[in-house]
């Protein structure tokens, strides 16, 4: 085993841990955003410049994509990472309510805003917190590394964050990005079902298709096209599962603009057809 791993790992796995030796130094950046838990041990922890903070057993923290991490180890260190996929995950459970709300700007070159939001904010586990980093580090110690399991688990996360934390706290803790890309993601949520095409959705944000492409991207790390038949999977399979509407209505509802376009839809995109997947459905509620 290396000095600083004991557990292997797939290079892009949502969910990791990792293990530091006592009295060690190690210098990384970080790849992806981290939320990063204290499972044992003790650490001098320094985001890029800032000056060296410790952090305990008990803590966890976020380190954004691109951010330079220095550990200096007091004690053997045992972390659980996990790594939310997009801004928008972390966007969906941070409530805006004005966009000159002050913890929502934009970090600039000034040393004064470098500083502020170079400086790691920790939260303290509370028992649930607690009894969801434990089986996160029972499921990876036995194997069971499925990446949906592990998406399932980090949307858990998030809703408990929401849930046994306050919206201070919550905001705090993203400092570092939350930003206008926050908005842009929160707007596309809530108003992109109200626009036809991708090039509607850009004029209503006054952008070009090209330019919301490029940032649909950066912030949810897909394209729009592919975010938004997504999303119309979820809500159709979640209308036919609730088995109280009609495959006409289903239809009408998620603007197609007849049966065979749904049908063709629900083939193409889910690979089985309305009444297949009604069926499906029923056999498995039926099975629990």
């Amino acid at each position: 085993m290396g000095d600083r791993f004991t557990y292997e790992l797939e290079q892009n796995r949502l969910i990791e841990i990792k293990r530091y030796r006592a009295n060690k130094r190690e210098v990384e950046e970080q790849k992806r955003n981290a939320i990063i838990f204290i499972l044992e041990g003790e650490a001098k922890i320094r985001l890029n410049s800032h000056p060296l903070q410790t952090i305990g057993i008990g803590e966890f923290f976020f380190v954004p994509r691109g951010f330079i991490i220095e550990w200096c180890t007091l004690d053997r260190l045992q972390l659980l990472i996990i790594h939310p996929e997009s801004l928008a995950d972390i966007a969906g459970i941070i409530k805006i309510e004005k966009q000159n709300d002050a913890p929502f700007r934009c970090v600039t070159d000034n040393p004064e805003d470098r500083n502020s939001v170079e400086k790691l904010i920790s939260l303290k586990a509370n028992k649930h917190i607690h009894s969801y980093a434990s089986i996160l580090t029972e499921y990876i110690e036995d194997g069971l590394n499925e990446s949906r399991l592990f998406n399932i688990k980090i949307n858990e996360f998030l809703f408990l964050l929401s849930t046994q934390y306050s919206q201070e706290e919550i905001k705090a803790f993203f400092h570092a990005i939350v930003s206008p890309d926050v908005f842009f993601a929160e707007f596309i949520k809530q108003n992109y079902s109200r626009y036809k095409t991708v090039k509607e959705l850009a004029g209503a944000m006054h952008m070009t298709q090209g330019q919301l492409s490029v940032k649909f991207k950066n912030v949810f790390g897909i394209s729009p096209y592919q975010w938004i038949i997504g999303q119309k999977i979820k809500r159709i399979r979640r209308e036919i599962s609730e088995n109280k509407k009609t495959n006409k209505e289903i239809a009408h509802n998620n603007g197609f603009s007849n049966p065979q376009q749904f049908y063709d839809f629900c083939r193409i995109h889910i690979g089985a057809t309305p009444s297949q997947i009604r069926k499906e459905d029923i056999n498995r509620q039926r099975d629990l």
